[in-house]
């Protein structure tokens, strides 16, 4: 379920939301249907974001655009999440993953990612990648999957590695999932090696010592 914003940024000037309450559009000389003007920085009085409906997950995904709102490949934005637990009151961040544009952007509404050697027909316009291509593989050095408590009268623990898994290649107008399939080879300290694969479709997010053949 695709929902579909658009936001103007100021330039080199950051703005942010919170997810579950997005940010109301607001007038330039005060107000929102009579309520307190909302002033943010970094971003258009225009602007509306909605906020995702409760239990949600998913993800955002940012497409620069000019004026005209045809995708551009200018490389100009960066983004954080701060995800806070209520139940521990614990905080953690994570950066956004960027991917690198091109001039050869012929601004349709299918963007094209590929490597360098990649031919020209590969994409529908003919000139190339517009954008760089998604990685092959990924090498993660992560701790082993421990849990306590260790000592008696010692609270429990739990330490883990949570992978999130999105696909790149994505169909935003037939909102069809996409299916891959992930290879996962693993070696230990006392160099062993283990290997496993699953599926993944439209996104997943799971712990490392729970990987199940299908995951949805």
């Amino acid at each position: 379920m695709e929902t579909d914003f658009d936001i103007w940024l100021t330039k080199q000037q950051p703005t942010f939301w919170k997810v579950s309450k997005g940010r109301k559009a607001y007038s330039a000389t005060g107000g929102t249907g009579g309520s307190q003007a909302e002033v943010w920085p970094g971003i258009a009085p225009s602007t509306l974001i909605p906020p995702v409906p409760p239990d949600f997950v998913g993800e955002l995904k940012c497409i620069q655009v000019d004026s005209s709102g045809a995708p551009l490949s200018g490389n100009a934005l960066k983004g954080e999440a701060t995800i806070y637990y209520a139940d521990n009151q614990d905080i953690t961040k994570y950066n956004a993953i960027g991917v690198k544009g091109y001039n050869t952007n012929d601004q349709d509404t299918v963007l094209c990612l590929g490597s360098a050697s990649a031919s020209s027909t590969s994409c529908p316009n003919q000139q190339g990648r517009e954008y760089e291509a998604c990685p092959q593989g990924w090498f993660l050095d992560h701790p082993a999957t421990i849990a306590g408590p260790f000592f008696p009268g010692t609270p429990a623990i739990y330490a883990g590695t949570n992978l999130t898994i999105v696909p790149c290649t994505e169909n935003f107008e037939t909102q069809s999932p996409t299916n891959v399939t992930l290879q996962f080879l693993v070696t230990n300290e006392y160099e062993q090696t283990l290997s496993t694969s699953t599926t993944v479709t439209c996104w997943a997010s799971w712990d490392l010592g729970r990987i199940s053949p299908t995951h949805s």
